[in-house]
């Protein structure tokens, strides 16, 4: 009968041991298997899931840097898209200016080659005594001389240009009435 209480009482030792060694490893593993999980969806940039409090000791230290490290990432990744949202407009800007840029200096040579080239056949013709008469020479000279003007205002508005977009003039806009303007027109 001894041996038998003594059977029946270590197999059920040998159960209770076995129930408390299963509580105490899944109290350690549950943790750290949401924690493992809760980490797999951080690097998927997925920071939603926070760790439980899991208690003051280390698991519970190391589930509270986790959720840390989880706020922080996600602030800086909602930064860093911001960011690099203002940085796609500012190269969309760039690339506008640009072409703008291209665009006008294409206008500004065929602007200056017209002139250019009619200053250039008249000042020839003259050169070459074209005529003797002297109202034909003051006819060429006056074309000269209007080409010459045309070609110093539209270099003087690039200058003007060029001082505005740099910022070494500053721009003051003047108020005026357009009323007005139109009644002395």
């Amino acid at each position: 009968v001894a041996g038998r209480v003594y059977t029946f009482i270590s197999v059920a030792m040998i159960m209770l041991m076995a129930i408390v060694f299963y509580i105490l490893v899944a109290r350690f593993t549950k943790p750290l298997v949401e924690m493992n999980d809760i980490t797999k969806k951080m690097a998927a940039l997925d920071f939603k899931e926070r760790c439980g409090n899991y208690g003051k000791d280390e698991i519970g230290e190391l589930g509270k840097s986790i959720n840390i490290l989880s706020t922080t990432l996600n602030s800086t990744l909602v930064d860093l898209k911001d960011k690099n949202r203002q940085l796609e407009k500012d190269i969309e800007r760039r690339h506008s200016l640009d072409n703008a840029r291209k665009s006008f200096i294409s206008n500004v040579s065929h602007e200056l080659k017209t002139p250019i080239a009619i200053i250039s056949g008249y000042a020839e013709g003259l050169c070459e005594g074209i005529s003797d008469d002297p109202e034909v020479i003051k006819e060429y000279c006056q074309i000269i001389n209007d080409e010459s003007r045309k070609m110093n205002d539209l270099v003087v508005e690039l200058l003007e240009l060029s001082k505005l977009e740099s910022g070494a003039q500053p721009f003051t806009p003047d108020y005026f009435s357009i009323g007005e303007k139109v009644q002395s027109l």
